[in-house]
């Protein structure tokens, strides 16, 4: 269990709260939530988000830094190697940023009064998951080196879905473990999942462009290396956690995932 760790951070809450202000349609990485009230913000935004090409990076900058301040450097700054270094990506980053600072100080007074709540949260999820969490990922890298250490984080605005990253050879999760317990554990397998089924579907189609909107030209290739994922999770699912089954199987209905006939 020392190979997993269960926390959360203020600046990675942050950005995924704001985030899921904006109202991205059909596409598999809107995070949308339409009970939040309206902010002034949003429409320069979104705007912002949909004229830059390499938005997607942005999904990401909440779990890929260590801290708020990194997290605000990065987004003032920016780098070639976030795909937000052109005059789109420096527009997106700056209406982010201002979102960010506008949104900062009622969260961060939110995120205090919920401290005591959020620890028991967490040690709750450990000792729910941890075991099970750790018994999947076994499975799925067997024969293969072992898996990285991982750090899950706690971001309820994520709703039902999950981001993940790799940073300095640790694996990043971020999910909302303030819901179902079960869709967290599967969620967070999901995300571990790809760094070992993406290389085989990106070998196929290396040239193929990559977009979660499903109007995009490379919509296929993303669905394409979410089915693999699934069908190599409900693999592992089925061989050492069968308990699990019947909810994986409501679990990826849940995101129009083909599912096997049973």
């Amino acid at each position: 269990m020392e190979r997993i760790d269960f926390k959360a951070t203020l600046h990675s809450a942050l950005h995924f709260h704001v985030l899921s202000h904006l109202d991205l349609g059909q596409d598999a990485a809107s995070l949308f939530n339409a009970s939040l009230e309206p902010r002034d913000w949003v429409d320069g935004l979104l705007s912002a988000y949909r004229n830059a090409p390499g938005r997607l990076a942005l999904q990401f900058l909440g779990i890929q830094t260590s801290s708020l301040d990194g997290l605000r450097e990065q987004l003032r700054y920016g780098s070639v190697a976030t795909g937000l270094a052109d005059e789109t990506g420096r527009t997106l980053r700056a209406a982010f940023l201002a979102a960010l600072d506008l949104e900062r100080h009622d969260f961060s007074m939110a995120w205090n009064r919920d401290a005591a709540e959020r620890q028991q949260r967490l040690v709750h999820t450990a000792r729910s998951l941890g075991e099970r969490l750790d018994r999947l990922r076994s499975a799925l890298w067997e024969g293969q080196a072992e898996p990285p250490p991982l750090t899950v984080l706690d971001c309820p605005a994520l709703g039902l879905n999950g981001r993940a990253a790799t940073c300095r050879g640790r694996r990043v999760v971020a999910a909302n473990l303030a819901g179902d317990l079960e869709h967290a554990l599967l969620q967070i397998f999901h995300e571990e999942i790809h760094p070992v089924t993406d290389p085989g579907v990106l070998e196929q189609q290396p040239d193929a462009p990559r977009d979660t909107h499903v109007d995009g030209d490379g919509y296929a290739a993303h669905l394409a290396l979410e089915q693999a994922a699934v069908t190599r999770g409900r693999e592992v699912v089925h061989a050492v956690a069968p308990d699990l089954s019947d909810g994986y199987e409501v679990w990826a209905g849940r995101f129009g995932l083909a599912i096997e006939p049973r």
